[in-house]
This record gives C-alpha cells, structure tokens and sequence, in this order.
C-alpha cells in the first residue's frame, strides 16, 4: 500500500487546531519540525513547540483526495504546500536500523539488531508502543542509578514498568528476582517479550495489590499523580532500610513528593533538564 504526503511549513501557535482538522479528515500521522531546520530533541508534542515557525507533514492513505485539502489549509493561510506519493516499506524497520546504542553508567541499550561489542551490561529492545528505550531523562537517570548499584540477590520492584527496561537492567544486574508492574495491557505484554528476548527471568502483575512481599529497591519512574496516589502502597511493600527510587517528576514537584512518603528519608536528587529523580531509603519506625 502507499501513502500520500501531504507537506507545509505553517505558524507554530495553528499547530494544534490544525492537527485536529487533520485528523478529521482522516490523517494516518503527522511529523513536526523546525521549518528553520534547527532541530530540537525530546520535545513534548502537548506542550509548546520551541520554534515559531513549523515544518508539517502529514500521511494519509492513497484513496484519500488531495483535492478537499485547500478548503481546510486556507482556514490557517497556507497557500504553499507539497503533495506526493511514498512507496509501501517497512518504516518501523528502517527507522530501527538507524538507531545507535546509549550508554548509561556500565549499562548499554541497544536495537535487537545491533551486534554489540562491549563487555558491559547490554540490554537489547527496539523503541516500540510501551515506554522506556532509555532515551528519555527520567529512564537514563534511572538507569545510571542502577549502574552504581550492588543488587546481588535483592528483590527489586518495577512499578510501572513500560517496556520493562528498568527491571531488565536490574535482573541483569544481579538482581536476586524482579517483579515488573504496570495496568496497562500492552505494556505487561512488551516488558514480558523484552525480557525473554534478553534472557532474564521476570514476573509480571497488573496491580501492586496483587503483591504480598518485601521488597529490597523499589523503582517508580512514572507520573506524578500516580506516585502520589501508591506512595502508603509502595512504602509498605519496601523493607526497613530498603531502598526506593522515584521519577517521572519535574523539579517544581519535589515537595509533593517528599510530602507524600513522610516515612522514607530522602538522601539524593538528581536532575535532567527539568526532570528528577529522587532516592530514598525506608525508616525504621
């Protein structure tokens, strides 16, 4: 099947009603960048662009008709725009192939496809629907973390697990067992192909409710509200003197955090652009 591509460059604040009219019209996806060409990295596509002006494109099936788009692309003035065809290929596969291993500490993750040929702790997953490939602050804070870590036989927690690459990193680490959690579907599914893709043997459970032990390190890079939400639940399944590592939070959001698990002394925080990670061990009471 191909594809045609419709392509523009427009003012970046028309972005997000014209995205919605896009995809009223049936659009397939749609890719944004600088229409200076600078490009600019890890930006949140609900947030607000870092450029004025915006380089579009847009994908819709091949029976779409071009000739519907003046009407909508007039709304917002644009007057100049591209429309061709793209042959059918593998586009997951080929923007796969293109990716390099990170490095985080002693750690490396790399494409499946890659053959690695370092000596360090080497996890392989490709970037797919479930999140954690690393490349994001919160994930390569943890991930550094986990480097320095002795966690020779300890029993470790991923709550909110995504692609599983936490609890991989630590299972490959040493970890005595590992228990990956997270409620969505397709994530358990992901982290579950991941970790028989890199050998290591890992549990799964959909619900920390579900959960009737101690855990030595706890690692919750997710969101806030959730971490707000599950801080009495993960406290009480952390041991005394057990250690816990939170993420997936901005700076602004420390004392929320701090509030919420009165029972843990926080000992570290760490920053990336304008995420954190914080480290914590349980009191004794």
């Amino acid at each position: 099947m191909s594809w045609l591509r419709v392509s523009f460059p427009v003012d970046s604040c028309l972005i997000e009603r014209l995205t919605a009219e896009l995809q009223r019209l049936g659009v397939v996806s749609v890719s944004l960048s600088s229409a200076d060409g600078n490009a600019v990295f890890e930006t949140n596509l609900d947030s607000e662009l870092l450029w004025d002006r915006t380089f579009l494109q847009a994908i819709f099936p091949v029976n779409f008709n071009p000739a519907i788009l003046p009407d909508v692309l007039d709304q917002f003035g644009i007057k100049q725009r591209r429309v061709d065809f793209l042959p059918e290929q593998d586009w997951i596969g080929e923007w796969q192939k293109s990716l390099l291993p990170n490095t985080f500490g002693h750690i490396s993750v790399c494409p499946r496809h890659y053959t690695e040929t370092t000596t360090q702790t080497v996890i392989k997953l490709d970037p797919g629907l479930a999140f954690g490939t690393g490349e994001h602050p919160t994930t390569a804070m943890c991930l550094q973390w986990l480097s320095k870590q002795n966690l020779i036989g300890k029993r470790v927690l991923d709550f909110g697990c995504g692609s599983g690459i936490l609890g991989i990193a630590a299972k490959k680490l040493g970890a005595g067992s590992v228990v990956l959690v997270d409620n969505d579907r397709l994530s358990l599914e992901t982290a579950l192909e991941n970790a028989q893709f890199n050998q290591v043997e890992v549990s799964l459970e959909s619900s920390i409710s579900k959960l009737n032990q101690e855990f030595d390190v706890i690692i919750a890079n997710i969101l806030l509200n959730v971490l707000v939400n599950y801080a009495d639940r993960l406290s009480e399944l952390l041991m005394v003197g057990g250690e816990i590592v939170l993420s997936g939070v901005l700076r602004e959001q420390y004392a929320a955090i701090t509030c919420a698990y009165s029972g843990i002394e926080f000992q570290q925080t760490d920053w990336q652009d304008e995420w954190l990670l914080i480290h914590g061990c349980k009191a004794r009471a």
